[in-house]
């Protein structure tokens, strides 16, 4: 081999070498907490989420770990925890950054419940990022109202994607989700005395756009009886709700009761309005009630 070749050989090694060694530098002292501490309070102040975490920490190669990831909201009548996450692995690919996309994927724990995804950012493209979660598995599933007014909990299966362009807020995306079994504590409504609601199976169909999510299909069905709700979420900062809803109380082929409602206000405090409620045979609830008392 020439002289020249060897030269040039030598030098893309050594170009190689120092590349090599400098992303291994990176990755290791690169300041992960106060990364990690600036972007969630970005996220916090321009959002209702609320985290706290444990590290990150680096692994090899190019993976990051976070221990005890609670995730919840800041509401106007408390905190709403949403999900607790024993450990978060992410594993990131830098050289993908050449091509101007940054693609993150990531794989939580929670108890004996695991959520797999990845997060995509395309550079010169309106600073959008792709989300998807395409795996949710969580038998420890809880959502928790302020002041122990009511919850969700469950298993939880589905597949989520959202799409943002540098904010908080989506600005699309969709998503469907199963729970169940599971329970539904904290119902409300108007004359009707049931608090806890067990369910079999909740199905949430919905849309993600700018400022709001479309509830295309939240539907709960258990041994006392079905719940069903279509609207929409507006101001997600500030989460207000806009939905029209039905429920039977009890089995299909016997229904105590029959009641059309509405869902407005505050997702934190919401007013329900009963549209209209029917006993067997016709009789409205007032008279049912009046008849059994006899």
């Amino acid at each position: 081999m020439k002289s020249p070749w060897k030269k040039l050989l030598v030098a893309a090694g050594l170009t190689a070498f120092v590349l090599a060694v400098a992303l291994l530098a990176a990755h290791f002292l690169f300041p992960y907490r106060i990364a990690a501490q600036t972007a969630r309070n970005r996220l916090e102040a321009s959002s209702p989420l609320r985290l706290s975490f444990k590290g990150p920490q680096p692994g090899w190669p190019f993976n990051y770990s976070l221990d005890s990831v609670h995730i919840s909201a800041a509401t106007s009548s408390g905190i709403i925890t949403l999900v607790h996450f024993d450990e978060v692995k992410l594993h990131a690919a830098p050289l993908d950054l050449l091509t101007g996309c940054l693609e993150v994927s990531f794989r939580a724990k929670a108890g004996p419940g695991l959520v797999r995804g990845r997060a995509e950012s395309r550079l010169g493209r309106l600073n959008e990022y792709y989300i998807n979660i395409e795996e949710i598995d969580l038998p420890d599933f809880a959502v928790s109202l302020p002041g122990r007014a009511g919850g969700v909990r469950g298993r939880l299966t589905g597949q989520v994607t959202i799409i943002s362009q540098g904010k908080a807020s989506p600005m699309g995306g969709r998503g469907s989700l199963r729970l169940g079994p599971g329970r539904i504590d904290g119902l409300n409504l108007p004359l009707v005395p049931l608090s806890t609601l067990k369910i079999d199976c909740l199905v949430l169909n919905f849309k993600l756009e700018p400022g709001r999510v479309i509830v295309e299909k939240l539907e709960a069905e258990g041994p006392l009886g079905r719940f069903s709700l279509t609207g929409r979420v507006m101001d997600l900062k500030k989460p207000r709700l806009n939905l029209t809803g039905t429920a039977r109380l009890g089995s299909s082929g016997k229904a105590l009761t029959n009641i059309n409602f509405r869902l407005t206000g505050p997702a934190a405090q919401p007013r329900v309005k009963v549209v209209s409620m029917k006993g067997p045979g016709g009789l409205s609830v007032q008279d049912l009630i009046k008849r059994l008392e006899r």
